[in-house]
């Protein structure tokens, strides 16, 4: 996939109005940012991939592709504010852009929600929930791309105790496999036994 290439087709469709070369420059800044392993173009592009195969309705496409765009531009393994700050830039360059108001606005309402709230229910939005469906696509992909999630995940919190990130890692696992589903629309619901059998042996490797 030709990411700038579907950056500036994107922001043809929703009507930019100028600095979209700045604004992918930005973007692949920071997605090139030294220390990322797992969080980098890799992870939008199939995000993307992700939305084209889902085929969402047009009223809602347009923010959910800014969303993804910007839900990991902004990211510092532990902090817990990289999706407020990812928001708040999305706005900002959505602005920049000359885009709606309210597509930036819905975009930044978007990201929020990748926070992934222990709760696992993305309420009744049915954006938010596709949204947060291919987010987490990853975890009930065949095991060896899994694992290679794993390993980049490890490698972003590299500066943490090890004892640390295991605990942490561990309980953020278990978390998951308490929820009542992984996946809330129909597309993705397949993925949920793959997933589930991804997570309890990543436990078990960690205990």
């Amino acid at each position: 996939m030709n990411l700038k290439r579907r950056w500036l087709a994107f922001c043809r469709r929703a009507g930019a109005a100028g600095r979209e070369e700045q604004a992918f420059a930005d973007l692949d800044r920071r997605y090139r940012e030294p220390g990322r392993h797992y969080h980098t173009w890799a992870h939008v592009a199939s995000c993307l991939r992700e939305l084209r195969r889902a085929g969402p309705g047009p009223a809602e496409a347009q923010a959910l592709e800014l969303a993804l765009w910007f839900h990991d531009a902004v990211y510092r393994p532990g902090r817990s504010d990289n999706e407020q700050a990812s928001s708040e830039l999305a706005v900002r360059w959505a602005s920049a852009l000359g885009l709606a108001s309210a597509l930036g606005q819905r975009a930044a309402g978007l990201i929020l929600a990748t926070r992934h709230e222990p709760s696992g229910a993305p309420g009744p939005d049915p954006t938010v929930a596709l949204l947060l469906d291919i987010d987490l696509a990853v975890l009930g992909a065949p095991w060896s791309r899994y694992l290679r999630y794993e390993r980049g995940i490890a490698r972003e919190y590299s500066a943490m105790p090890p004892g640390a990130f295991r605990e942490g890692r561990a309980r953020l696992l278990r978390g998951f496999l308490d929820r009542p589903a992984l996946y809330a629309t129909p597309g993705f619901r397949k993925l949920e036994r793959q997933a589930r059998a991804n997570l309890a042996r990543a436990l078990l490797e960690r205990t």
